[in-house]
């Protein structure tokens, strides 16, 4: 009884070991992506402020559309209003 009784206790221990370990592996995967995320948020939203046509042309798919309360425009015209 009491060999199987730490059996338990060592299972049990190993598997909250491995969970903890896999959570915090998938934090630092999630922290490296978040800060990618936000160094390509701040760059766009500098090109955006500069006028900066090549870097919205870089990132922009080329079937993108901005939807506005008057209009619906393609990539063509973002980035023509974007240099205006």
């Amino acid at each position: 009884m009491t060999r199987r009784l730490l059996g338990v206790a060592l299972m049990t221990t190993l598997g909250a070991t491995m969970l903890f370990a896999q959570s915090s592996m998938k934090a630092s995967k999630n922290a490296a992506a978040e800060h990618e995320i936000q160094k390509l948020e701040t760059k766009l939203w500098q090109a955006w402020k500069d006028h900066d046509t090549k870097t919205f042309e870089e990132h922009l798919s080329s079937n993108s559309i901005n939807v506005e309360a008057s209009s619906v425009r393609g990539k063509a015209n973002i980035l023509k209003d974007l240099a205006a």
